[in-house]
């Protein structure tokens, strides 16, 4: 109790003080209180859109081409696996109408997304692109390589040695990124229509 009486007269005695720790440790508790409930929303919601953010249960990525031998290894781990999907991005330059700019190509096999979805504008089917040379983008991206968007139909755009029609704008894609920083806007093509850009290659 002698405590208890001693600390309450000082409180008393210097209100200065007393108003100015009270006020610290009330902000210091409300800060603790935000960031634990920012903690759990955040675990909430990896634990309920994990699938849909990586896009598949595992993600095998590599750096380097991967060799024969090493496809062959990887088949073999994920024998167990029904569906696996294959995607090849980088960074090149495309060229529109008139503008080039910074893209992220994003190579994709018909069988990606394993989880998640597209989100077009129009009625186009994400397996479109496969077949042969087309794109899928943003409005905002094909503004930015001069291509006007009410009449992108047969517009071409060249990546690398290639030139490919913009197939459809897409509102949504399945690729999240948890920061929302892109360093290029994306652009998705299908995975065979690699050959004959030239963009992979040893430079």
């Amino acid at each position: 109790m002698f405590w208890i009486r001693t600390a309450f007269r000082e409180l008393i005695t210097h209100k200065g003080f007393s108003l100015f720790f009270i006020l610290n440790l009330a902000l210091g508790l409300a800060g603790f209180i935000a960031i634990q409930s920012f903690r759990e929303s955040l675990d909430r919601h990896m634990d309920d859109n994990l699938k849909e953010i990586l896009t598949a249960d595992l993600l095998l990525i590599s750096y380097d081409s991967l060799t024969p031998q090493e496809m062959q290894q990887a088949d073999r781990i994920l024998a167990g696996y029904l569906d696996k999907a294959r995607m090849v991005t980088f960074f090149s330059m495309a060229r529109g109408d008139d503008r080039s700019r910074l893209v992220r190509v994003m190579a994709m096999d018909g069988a990606y997304p394993l989880y998640g979805a597209f989100t077009f504008e129009g009625e186009t089917g994400s397996k479109d692109i496969q077949g042969n040379p087309g794109l899928f983008m943003t409005r905002d991206t094909a503004r930015a390589l001069g291509i006007k968007t009410d009449a992108h139909r047969g517009k071409a755009v060249k990546l690398g040695e290639k030139n490919f029609l913009i197939r459809d704008f897409f509102k949504d894609d399945p690729d999240k990124n948890l920061t929302g920083f892109e360093l290029a806007p994306k652009v998705y093509m299908g995975l065979d229509q690699l050959d004959g850009t030239g963009l992979i290659r040893f430079g």
